[in-house]
This record gives structure tokens, C-alpha cells and sequence, in this order.
């Protein structure tokens, strides 16, 4: 994953990431873990796809979950 700290790189190839990340976060939810109750991708209230390799990059970038959830970050990341 330390590729995604490369924004020219995620940029240039972002579409094949975001199949990959699709495709491994699908193998972790229905496989790994199994859960198979939640759609891949998941949407927001009104319907929206949430791009999952977007929202990664940003929590890390904002220091991963846990700082994200102490500081009260959610409402800001988009």
C-alpha cells in the first residue's frame, strides 16, 4: 500500500487501484471475514458510491482511523 503515498503514481493508474482495492476489500468482507450483507461499494443515505481507495488515502492522510475518530474528523472528510 505504500504506492498510494504517490500521487502521480495513484493518479496515473487510479482506475486499475481502484478495481484492485474493490476487489481486495471485497475478498476481506465476503471471504476473510465473512460478510456478505453489505454491498460493495457502499453508498451514502442518498444513494452515492463511496470510492473506497479515495477514502483510504485520505483517512491515512489525515492519520488513519483512529486519529480520524478521536479528533471528531468524519464530517470533514468527503
Amino acid at each position: 500500500m505504500n504506492l498510494l503515498d504517490d500521487r502521480e503514481f495513484v493518479f496515473k493508474y487510479k482506475h486499475i487501484l481502484e478495481s484492485k482495492f474493490k476487489e481486495m476489500v471485497k475478498w476481506f468482507l465476503f471471504e476473510y471475514m465473512g460478510i456478505t450483507t453489505r454491498p460493495v461499494p457502499p453508498f451514502t443515505p442518498n444513494e452515492r458510491k463511496i470510492d473506497l481507495l479515495s477514502l483510504y488515502i485520505l483517512v491515512v492522510m489525515d492519520g488513519g482511523y483512529r486519529d480520524v475518530t478521536t479528533e471528531n474528523l468524519w464530517p470533514a472528510i468527503e
